[in-house]
């Protein structure tokens, strides 16, 4: 949560926003990986920030 509440998120300076984007892309691949991980599901980080990857009960 420190991510939301970080002042670059104002900032003037594209670059910081962006940086502050990829971040936050950053951050939620890994939450979607560790949740699969508990289940039992092994999900690549690269499959979640390229958005391959997607819940198969989406497909069932």
């Amino acid at each position: 949560m420190d991510l939301s509440n970080d002042p670059q998120w104002r900032a003037e300076d594209k670059a910081a926003r962006a940086r502050m984007i990829d971040r936050r892309e950053t951050l939620v691949a890994e939450l979607i990986r560790e949740i699969g991980r508990s289940v039992g599901l092994s999900i690549d980080d690269i499959e979640i920030l390229k958005g391959t990857y997607a819940p198969q009960i989406l497909f069932k």
